[in-house]
């Protein structure tokens, strides 16, 4: 056997193991695929971080045919900038760079020993890539490079609120936002995604260390832009109030739509009153882990406090809105129900801290600062047609607009939710989850079809001309609710006859008329209000 001829299956055997090596190496980083199972998905990604974690200066060596003793300079340079872009040239067979004859790898991609392409600088765009020959390798490059370049998520500031994402990027959501649902929204469904470390950005650059989130997928264009300009108007104001939700970003993927929030690790109200279960009945928690601080029979004065924050938060809403250089707001929630207020933790809290969210039916009204308080008071009671039908926490004039389908709900309604929500909360510190369903269940013997729950009721059910539709003189509060707050003092005798006034409190709140009910800002001057809310 001639010398040549073992020189050429040395070569070749070589060859192989190398090609061996690249597919080892290609199969450890697809391991690695977020999002999807498969890494040809179009929502999959693989990180940076895990690329590099594939590779070593001795894979480096053998698969670029380097000498480690020579070419150590550029290896410590491949490894630490361009192990990226060396898998992406890999991944589409861009051989022709990588083999033993000229042109090596680092005569095409080196200036001296400055590196021409970094991983940093990806994704390129087309007109860079002038280094591959053919126009199949340079389409397959720009397609490939977008696994492996995720797009980082800016928390919202003052410009472009809406980012718009070009479809070719994929988003940093480690699991699909449909995989994890936690809830629905107005308009869409709430999951939640982990984020990648280092993929949601803060104000300052820097990234955040949560990565747990919450993604709310909007299906309905839009709904969509009119959350995101809500919500931009309640980032924009000179104030924050800390029991609002704060989103993270407002964004569109291709032809989908995300709102970015943070993850309430405590879950939402409803689940709380419920001992950790959803509406339909589904464990969500342990209560006993997630609120280890609470003491049965001795839970009132921190859900005071919540309500308190709450009621603020409601009164800021109304009328504390001030966005520089467009004006002042008054922002009518229109949905407002234990499912749409969160808790997060909170070291001093036992009941956690709680807010209130899911904008997605929300009205604003521009307002003015300039009159007397009823003035005010009367700006910010935007009335304009329900968005949601009627519902357990809806006031009557839902039910009213839509029959009528007049603009008459308004702030006033969200006074009326607020006061439902407060009966509830009452009925869960006097006896927890039991109480919360022995009052439902009094609310729904009540209907008169015993098909619903509602906090109001038609006073008759007089039938009704044509084209004739009911008013408010029609309505009443429901029986059964005026019958269980009658007894909570009799039932439950409490120290100063907190739970008594609490009940007083809800009372005067439930106006069926929402001319005379209460405003939000009047809500929180009442006097039972402010003797066991508002000095707890």
């Amino acid at each position: 056997m001639s010398q040549q001829y073992q020189a050429d299956a040395g070569a070749r055997d070589e060859a192989v193991e190398i090609e061996e090596l690249k597919d080892q190496i290609i199969q450890e980083i697809k391991a690695k695929v977020k999002c999807a199972d498969e890494d040809s998905d179009p929502k999959a990604y693989i990180l940076p971080v895990d690329v590099k974690a594939a590779w070593s200066q001795w894979r480096i060596a053998r698969v670029l045919w380097l000498d480690p003793r020579e070419d150590g300079h550029y290896l410590d340079i491949i490894y630490e900038r361009m192990t990226t872009f060396l898998t992406i040239l890999i991944r589409i067979d861009a051989d022709r760079c990588l083999q033993r004859s000229k042109p090596r790898f680092v005569d095409l991609f080196f200036e001296g020993t400055t590196p021409r392409i970094q991983d940093g600088m990806l994704p390129l765009e087309p007109g860079a890539i002038n280094f591959l020959s053919t126009v199949r390798k340079k389409e397959a490059f720009v397609d490939m490079q977008y696994r492996f370049c995720p797009w980082k998520i800016q928390i919202v500031s003052d410009h472009d609120y809406i980012v718009q994402i070009d479809s070719k990027y994929r988003l940093p959501f480690e699991k699909q936002p449909q995989a994890m649902p936690i809830g629905e929204g107005a308009f869409g469904e709430v999951s939640i995604v982990p984020i990648s470390p280092g993929y949601l950005i803060k104000s300052n650059n820097q990234p955040k260390s949560d990565t747990i989130v919450a993604v709310k997928k909007i299906a309905i264009q839009q709904s969509f832009e009119k959350e995101a300009r809500n919500l931009k108007i309640l980032t924009k104001s000179l104030a924050r109030h800390e029991n609002i939700l704060q989103h993270y970003a407002v964004i569109t993927h291709g032809t989908n739509s995300y709102v970015v929030m943070p993850y309430a690790r405590l879950g939402d109200l409803w689940q709380f009153m419920h001992n950790g279960k959803s509406p339909y009945n589904e464990p969500m928690y342990n209560f006993t882990d997630n609120f280890p601080r609470i003491i049965p029979g001795d839970v009132a004065v921190p859900l005071i406090r919540q309500l308190r924050n709450l009621s603020n938060a409601l009164q800021w809403l109304h009328h504390s809105l001030v966005v520089p250089e467009e004006g002042n707001f008054s922002c009518c929630h229109m949905d407002l129900k234990p499912d749409n207020i969160l808790i997060d933790e909170h070291s001093s809290s036992p009941v956690g801290v709680w807010k209130i969210s899911d904008f997605g039916l929300s009205v604003m009204n521009e307002t003015s600062r300039v009159g007397t308080v009823r003035d005010y008071i009367s700006q910010a009671s935007v009335n304009t047609r329900p968005g949601r039908i009627e519902g357990t926490y809806t006031a009557p004039e839902v039910e009213i607009g839509h029959n009528r389908k007049e603009k008459i709900a308004g702030s006033r309604g969200d006074v009326w939710s607020f006061a439902c929500i407060i009966a509830e909360v009452l009925a869960f510190a006097l006896g927890q989850e039991e109480e919360v369903e022995e009052f439902f269940e009094q609310r729904r013997s009540d209907s008169p079809q015993k098909d619903n729950d509602y906090f109001y009721t038609k006073k008759s059910n007089k039938e009704l001309k044509p084209n004739q539709t009911r008013s408010v003189e029609d309505y009443q509060i429901r029986s059964a609710v005026t019958t269980w707050l009658d007894a909570v003092p009799v039932k439950y005798p409490t120290p100063q006859n907190w739970a008594g006034c609490w009940a007083e409190t809800v009372k005067t709140v439930l106006d069926v008329d929402s001319a005379t009910r209460p405003s939000a800002l009047e809500l929180v001057r009442l006097p039972r209000a402010k003797s066991h809310m508002l000095t707890t």
